[in-house]
C-alpha cells in the first residue's frame, strides 16, 4: 500500500476547492481525484476528516464514524466519490460551514 508524503509525485485532492449544499437530509458527494490522470500500481489509504466551523458534526452533517472516514483509492481509479450527509434541522439559520480535509492513513499490510 502506498502513502502520500510531501515529496511524492502523486497529488490527490478534491475535484473542487469548494462545495455548497442545501440542508436536505440526503447524501451528497465530494469527489476525490488523482491529479493529472495518474495511474499507479499502488493502493492508497486516505483519511477524510471533518472540522467543525459553524456547522457541527452529528447535528448539521455526518461524516463516517465520528468525524473521520477512511477511503481506499485503487491503482486504476482516477476518482472516488466521497459521500456524506447534510442533516435537515428545520431551524432557520444563516449559511453554515465545515471543512473536509484529506490526510495520510497509517499504512496497512495487504
Amino acid at each position: 500500500l502506498g502513502r502520500i508524503d510531501d515529496n511524492d509525485v502523486l497529488p490527490i485532492g478534491f475535484e473542487q476547492a469548494r462545495y455548497e449544499f442545501r440542508e436536505t437530509n440526503e447524501s451528497h458527494e465530494a469527489v476525490i481525484i488523482k491529479e493529472n490522470g495518474t495511474i499507479t500500481e499502488q493502493t492508497y489509504l486516505i483519511d477524510v476528516y471533518a472540522s467543525d466551523g459553524s456547522a457541527l458534526n452529528g447535528l448539521d452533517y455526518i461524516i463516517g464514524e465520528g468525524a473521520t472516514q477512511r477511503v481506499t483509492i485503487l491503482p486504476d481509479q482516477q476518482s472516488l466519490p466521497f459521500l456524506f450527509e447534510i442533516l435537515l434541522d428545520n431551524i432557520f439559520e444563516q449559511d453554515e460551514i465545515f471543512t473536509i480535509s484529506l490526510e495520510n492513513a497509517p499504512e496497512v499490510e495487504p
